[in-house]
């Protein structure tokens, strides 16, 4: 939902239910708080910090689902009620708003100042038995594992300082699973046989059993069905995919992102376009993504989940319309391109180990009505016994890519 849409849904509607697990503070209430909307909530995570039961809301207890609808029907059948605590509610949210947030901020910072500075130099006394607290407190399998992977992370920077990391296709006979079905394309790929050995494994994947809810098998009945019940839905997927196509992405709540140049539609996938800087590339564990002057890493992480292939899949199931095919494949290789194994923000997120193979894996479904083509940007990846002028404008494999470092996975 566009933010300039959010005020219209909360005035076309009586009522604001919010039922999560879990949570912690939710801005979502403050809204409905502020639009004069009566809230049901769960007692949850820090909604009861700003929702009194019976004062500025109803609260239900979690997964009871019966107290939840009680508590709605309670509203709707009682609408003085809910008048009554929507007044309420809008009262009490004029405590978050900016001013006076400000002032209490601006009371409160003196006198933390004062306490840091007396607590200083106790701070400073006791950094090693502080430490020495944090290692008591952890179990034996806890200290083991981050041992691992301090140590994995810190002989993973030595050999990224020795080479560049790159991508590696000559390890992943190895990795593959030791099933039959895979025996064709290991063979290939023992072989040098880059070309057949993508091929066999797209065969693969596409006549396995399924794993996601949609496959290529879908579609001869899926997209007759979705048209008909929804109309709109062939210009409204051609309209987000032409957006994706330009270069243009909506990202929690910016609209519109560019992260490249419009000239050469390159993509700068460590670039915040709101705030114009940039990451550095450099081992992902040293990369400071909390320093503002890397610009804000969630903006950053999210173009990089790639949720948007999603939106050309649908797209060129519903049109037919290669372009988004071929953006999808475009995106891939520069993400590739862009992000080596080990190098830059996009590793330091916490999927940092992963490219979206899902992801990636439903695409290549959803996008197999040819095969996905890679073009001799792909070569210079290769291993050096795999380089020939003759594979210059021919078909290259996509799927076929492994880190250098296997630890890197």
């Amino acid at each position: 939902m566009a933010p300039k849409d959010i005020a219209a849904h909360y005035a076309a509607h009586d009522l604001y239910v919010q039922s999560p697990n879990v949570d912690n503070m939710p801005t979502s209430i403050l809204e409905a708080f502020a639009s004069g909307l009566p809230v049901v909530a769960t007692t949850r995570g820090g909604v009861p910090a700003i929702l009194t039961d019976g004062t500025h809301g109803l609260l239900a207890p979690r997964d009871n689902h019966r107290a939840l609808a009680d508590r709605i029907v309670r509203l709707l059948e009682q609408p003085a009620m809910a008048r009554r605590l929507a007044r309420n509610a809008y009262a009490t949210c004029q405590a978050y708003t900016w001013p006076r947030v400000r002032d209490q901020v601006a009371v409160e910072l003196p006198r933390r100042d004062w306490r840091a500075g007396r607590d200083t130099v106790r701070r400073r006394a006791r950094p090693s038995v502080s430490m020495l607290t944090r290692l008591s407190r952890m179990s034996l399998g806890e200290l083991g594992w981050r041992s691992r992977a301090s140590a994995r992370i810190a002989w993973d920077r030595i050999l990224a300082a020795q080479s560049a990391p790159a991508w590696n296709r000559s390890a992943l006979p190895d990795a593959l699973a030791a099933h039959p079905s895979l025996d064709e394309a290991r063979a290939s790929m023992g072989q040098g046989e880059w070309l057949l050995a993508h091929r066999r494994l797209a065969r693969h994947f596409t006549s396995s059993p399924r794993r996601f809810p949609l496959s290529p098998a879908d579609r001869r009945l899926l997209v007759p069905a979705i048209k008909d019940r929804f109309p709109d839905a062939t210009s409204d997927a051609r309209a987000r995919a032409d957006n994706v196509v330009a270069g243009q992405y909506d990202l929690l709540g910016y609209l519109g992102l560019t992260f490249g140049s419009a000239q050469t539609m390159a993509i700068d996938w460590q670039r915040d376009p709101v705030h114009d800087r940039r990451a550095p590339r450099r081992f992902w564990s040293r990369v400071p993504y909390l320093d503002p002057a890397c610009g804000d890493h969630k903006i950053i992480w999210e173009l990089n989940r790639h949720q948007h292939w999603l939106a050309l899949g649908r797209a060129h199931w519903l049109t037919g319309d290669s372009r988004y095919r071929d953006r999808f494949v475009f995106e891939l290789t520069s993400w590739l391109d862009a992000n080596p194994p080990l190098t830059g923000i996009n590793w330091a997120s916490n999927a940092r180990a992963q490219l979206p193979v899902s992801l990636v894996a439903v695409d290549a479904r959803v996008l197999r009505r040819r095969q996905l083509r890679r073009r001799a940007a792909m070569d210079r990846r290769s291993p050096p016994g795999d380089r020939s002028p003759a594979h210059a404008g021919r078909e290259e494999p996509l799927l076929l890519l492994q880190p250098q470092h296997a630890s890197a996975w």
